[in-house]
Order: structure tokens, then sequence, then C-alpha cells
């Protein structure tokens, strides 16, 4: 295997790339692109030199939202769950009967669910 390239940069260069990422509009990804770093780079520049920028703040919320978003997708699945297993018991019920209840209630549930 070959060995890995650690490119050093200077602290001027790492102070004046986090205040352009904090001063532009731009977002931090396209502006470590324009400067050839690895946006991961940036970000630690700027949560050194910069703790309390707006763009750290906005990334945390950006971050929070996908998360929430992706909870509330995970409750409804869960949910829909829930209501199938509770809707008649009839998973207690001889197979004609269970799929009698799956054909009748395909357009209500999902049928991967059920």
């Amino acid at each position: 295997m070959g060995k890995r390239h650690v490119t050093k940069y200077t602290e001027e260069f790492k102070k004046s790339s986090a205040k352009l990422a904090v001063d532009s509009n731009q977002a931090i990804n396209h502006t470590a692109q324009e400067l050839g770093i690895h946006s991961s780079t940036l970000h630690g520049w700027i949560n050194k030199y910069y703790p309390n920028s707006p763009n750290t703040v906005k990334d945390e919320v950006s971050d929070m939202a996908a998360e929430i978003k992706q909870l509330k997708k995970e409750l409804a699945r869960v949910t829909q769950e829930r209501e199938i297993l509770k809707s008649s018991g009839v998973l207690c019920k001889r197979n004609t009967v269970k799929y009698a209840w799956i054909k009748a209630n395909k357009c209500v549930f999902p049928i991967d669910r059920v």
C-alpha cells in the first residue's frame, strides 16, 4: 500500500480560509472545493478560529433538521406497523382469513408492511 500524502497548511492560510468561509454567502462545502481542500478540514478550521460563527450554527441546525425528518419518517412507519397489529387480531386466525384481511386492507396499508 502506498503512503498517504499529508499536506501542511500555514496558520495564515487556515485563518484566511476560515474567515473566507464565514464571511461569504456560499456553502462551506463550495468554498472548500474552490480552495482545493476537503470540507471537513475547513469545518475544523472554522470551529477552531470562529466557534460561534453563524455558518457553524446553520450546519448544526441543518443536521438536526435532517435527523428530525428521518425520525418522523421512522415514527410514521412504526405507528403504521402498530396499527396493522392492533387492527383486528387477524394474525391468530387461519391463513384464509389472513389472506382475506390482507386483500381487503391492501389499499389502507402497504403490502410490504402487512
